[in-house]
């Protein structure tokens, strides 16, 4: 097989498979399926685990060279809002916060994990990381077929990096996948709260149950409810609902497995996420 030249290499992770995609986006964009696997139903995967099932992957892709971007499943990071001390004055001292609040959230430090944030000293802000060990070993893998590594990235990030600005002023923003909805009150082009829900089996059939809940986490959070909701994932299309003035829910990206026909699920999802 020849060696792929042109675009860039995206690499979705999930917990249940992994998906290869490579992306053009000019002079038409394009997007082609370079290989998935799909991990044994209800198997614990390491992160050596997921290295190891990584490399083939791209051993047969014949994709050695390109720029790639790597979108993992939110189960694989944690992401928190953060709010600075009164006294902040220097980067350091939001640093000092998010550790802090990461410790008090998850019982262990900071130490072991890779972070990054929206930072501000002022208003609060959202901070992700990456077990320091995950990223290790998929930066070795990259490094053995000589991707050029643009961005290691939990889904979440990607998603909203990408479409932040097309969201209208006061609309909230959502990734769903698999059975994990993260929701996020986002107000002036920043996110100010951030929740993971687990779904009810019933929810992805009934719209509702998305209204109502984002109803449900305003009143927790203290704010004023959305009247518009921007999403990215697997998003069931009974939630699609475009009344303006009253509930807007609209998808952002593309259904990628329905647009392709490949039903490799979750990871090319995953993949397509924050593409252009």
């Amino acid at each position: 097989m020849p060696r792929l030249t042109g675009g860039e290499l995206r690499i979705g992770l999930a917990t249940s498979g992994i998906a290869l995609l490579h992306h053009r986006g000019w002079p038409r964009q394009r997007s082609t399926v370079l290989g998935s696997r799909e991990f044994a139903a209800g198997a614990a995967v390491s992160v050596d685990d997921l290295a190891a099932q990584l490399d083939p992957l791209l051993a047969a892709s014949s994709c050695r060279g390109l720029p790639a971007r790597l979108v993992l499943a939110d189960a694989w990071a944690r992401s928190w809002m953060v709010t600075p001390p009164t006294n902040a004055v220097r980067l350091a001292d939001c640093q000092a916060a998010a550790a802090a609040r990461f410790q008090a959230l998850y019982g262990e430090p900071l130490s072991d994990w890779q972070s990054a944030a929206d930072w501000h000293a002022r208003l609060p802000f959202l901070a992700s990381a990456l077990p320091a060990a995950l990223v290790t070993a998929l930066r070795r893998v990259c490094a053995a077929h000589r991707l050029v590594l643009l961005e290691i990235v939990p889904q979440f990030i990607a998603g909203w990096n990408r479409w932040c600005a097309a969201l209208e002023d006061g609309a909230w923003f959502g990734v769903l996948q698999g059975s994990i909805l993260t929701l996020g009150a986002a107000s002036a082009g920043r996110l100010c709260a951030l929740r993971s829900l687990v779904l009810p089996r019933s929810a992805g059939t009934d719209p509702q149950w998305l209204r109502q809940t984002v109803q449900r986490e305003a009143l927790r959070w203290t704010l004023a409810p959305p009247r518009a909701l921007g999403l990215c994932g697997e998003v069931p299309a009974a939630w699609i609902v475009d009344a303006p003035g009253d509930w807007t829910c609209r998808r952002l990206d593309h259904d990628f497995r329905v647009e392709t026909g490949n039903p490799a699920g979750s990871a090319l999802q995953l993949a397509a996420t924050g593409r252009p």
